[in-house]
């Protein structure tokens, strides 16, 4: 555990730090590197705790520890930026699923703020949902570097918002090469289930089925 606080910190500077203090490497995609806070205080939590709660803030970000090295992206691509390859995950590979399908979220819109250089002053931007059913916004707790981070940042929590509305949850046998982010095809489990989602929670482990996977995948 531990308490620490970071003033007028990116994100990229952040996990530098994390990653440095433990002898780990780290590969960030770029446009979650920029992300800025003007004061973001740690409070009795791991650095793990704390960079994974950074980064369940980010819409479209998922935060995995592999290969010797931190790697923050966006969902759909690796770090580095290039879309990740489609992983096929056939029913026989699981253990036990879980699928939910609920209303979606109409939520339309949402506002995102960015420090402007030239001016010193804080702005903001918003993207709008035209088939919104509903009157409200949600704003973003973080400032971005500029205007087109921030609205980047916007519309991939309004995707993050909507996409929410379909999940599966899979406990399957172990396979090391999923990970978060990566688009997934299922199919053999059932209509409306078999078809292309996307990892945004992986975890590994082992107990008395051996090596086993759980993941869950949200429909895009």
């Amino acid at each position: 555990m531990r308490s620490r606080a970071y003033f007028n910190k990116f994100l990229g500077q952040i996990a530098q730090t994390i990653a440095s203090e433990h002898g780990l490497g780290l590969s960030i995609d770029p446009a979650l590197a920029s992300v800025f806070y003007d004061d973001r205080p740690q409070t009795n939590v791991s650095d793990s705790a704390f960079l994974h709660n950074l980064i369940l803030d980010l819409p479209d970000a998922y935060y995995n520890v592999a290969g010797g090295k931190i790697i923050i992206g966006i969902l759909g691509a690796t770090a580095a930026g290039p879309p990740a390859p489609n992983y096929n995950l056939s029913i026989t590979q699981v253990i036990e699923f879980h699928a939910t399908f609920s209303l979606r979220s109409r939520h339309s819109k949402v506002k995102a703020r960015y420090h402007d250089q030239k001016t010193g002053e804080t702005k903001y931007v918003e993207v709008v949902d035209p088939n919104a059913d509903e009157d409200s916004t949600t704003e973003l707790p973080f400032e971005t570097e500029d205007e087109d981070s921030a609205k980047r940042a916007a519309g991939g929590e309004l995707r993050r918002i909507h996409r929410g509305a379909e999940s599966v949850t899979i406990r399957m046998i172990g396979d090391a090469q999923l990970h978060a982010g990566r688009p997934v095809t299922l199919s053999g489990f059932r209509r409306g289930v078999d078809k292309q989602w996307l990892a945004i929670k992986v975890e590994h482990g082992i107990d008395n089925d051996g090596f086993i996977t759980e993941l869950e995948v949200v429909h895009t």
